[in-house]
């Protein structure tokens, strides 16, 4: 068995809740003189979302179809925060700072608040064996803030499966593109390291 090396960190996912996207066939492209909308995320090498693109930046294979215009989508989001609070989210992290898992969740949990756009609504929503609702969603990323700093210490079982589907009804019948819940939950990666002969 190859050696494993235990890697500790914050787990961030975060879950369109569009979970089953449109794809469109390219052929439909071309059909009728239709125009599509198509969401389009471009990032360079390093992750960074590029900005700026023009019609001419984008190139359609395999289909006779243009691109008229394209715009940024500035239009609000609802994101709904998900922290994990079951028992393993004690676990001491730096034993001198007495700083747990849970400590580093909360903090990082109020950075990314600074990361969003002020006229996106946010949702806090905990679990353990259960999921609840903390604050509805607001626009008020203060309240967000104080809720996180005064959320009990973590206990019970994970129930992380059963916590995102009830996760998904905080959004009602309607989901907009680019609602979203971020998902905060502590994990231990093991990766495997190649053995040399």
């Amino acid at each position: 068995m190859p050696p494993v090396e235990k890697m500790k960190g914050l787990a961030i996912v975060i879950v369109s809740a569009l979970l089953a996207p449109c794809v469109i066939p390219v052929s439909a492209l071309a059909q009728n003189d239709e125009v599509r909308t198509v969401p389009l995320v471009v990032m360079n090498q390093s992750g960074q979302i590029i900005q700026n693109l023009t019609p001419q930046n984008v190139r359609i294979k395999g289909a006779k179809a243009s691109v008229r215009s394209i715009a940024l989508d500035t239009s609000p989001r609802r994101i709904i925060l998900l922290l994990d609070m079951s028992g393993s989210m004690g676990e001491t992290i730096d034993e001198n700072k007495r700083i747990t898992t849970w400590d580093y969740t909360k903090d990082t949990a109020g950075v990314f608040l600074k990361t969003i756009f002020s006229q996106d609504s946010v949702a806090l929503d905990v679990f353990a064996d259960k999921e609840r609702q903390v604050v509805p969603f607001t626009h008020d990323f203060t309240l967000i803030r104080a809720a996180i700093n005064a959320l009990p210490n973590p206990r019970g079982l994970t129930f992380a499966g059963n916590a995102l589907q009830a996760t998904l009804c905080d959004f009602g019948a309607t989901v907009g593109f680019g609602d979203s819940i971020v998902f905060f939950r502590w994990a231990i990666l093991r990766r495997h390291q190649p053995q040399l002969a």
